[in-house]
């Protein structure tokens, strides 16, 4: 019987398996191991998310060689960031100012305007012999009317 003939191959450790030496007969396949090494650090890549008025911001941390993820370094939700339109007050309505974020959208009305007085105008219709004269009172703003003798 000869010797065995061996062929060497490093395996390096990574972060999921332990790395090692292999020694493999070229002849008849016989092989041991040697020089075991413990496994590897995970090699972790880094994906901040910013914060936002509706969500707390973090840090993803994700291993580039199998994938294992974890999250951490949490920050606090940030405040709205409010834009403000002003509908004014009409003899119909009420006026009020609508604050709208404007990243999340989130919206409120406030600071309210009690209704303008009507904007009547008077048309007289003269009385004739056979009617009663009359006057017309219609709003120039929103055309509501009454009619007084």
């Amino acid at each position: 019987m000869t010797d065995h003939k061996y062929q060497t191959t490093d395996m390096a450790a990574t972060c999921t398996t332990n790395g090692y030496t292999e020694h493999k007969c070229i002849d008849c396949g016989y092989k041991y191991i040697t020089d075991l090494t413990s496994l590897a650090k995970h090699d972790y890549r880094t994906q901040v998310t910013d914060p936002t008025c509706t969500g707390r911001g973090f840090t993803t941390y994700t291993c580039a060689d199998c994938g294992k993820s974890y999250v951490g370094n949490y920050t606090d939700k940030t405040e709205h960031h409010y834009d403000s339109v002003i509908t004014p007050a009409t003899c119909t309505a009420m006026g009020y100012t609508t604050y709208t974020c404007t990243e999340c959208g989130d919206e409120y009305k406030s600071d309210y305007i009690d209704k303008k007085p009507h904007n009547y105008q008077a048309v007289v219709t003269p009385a004739t012999c056979t009617t009663m004269g009359y006057t017309t009172y219609t709003c120039a703003d929103c055309e509501d009317s009454y009619v007084a003798d």
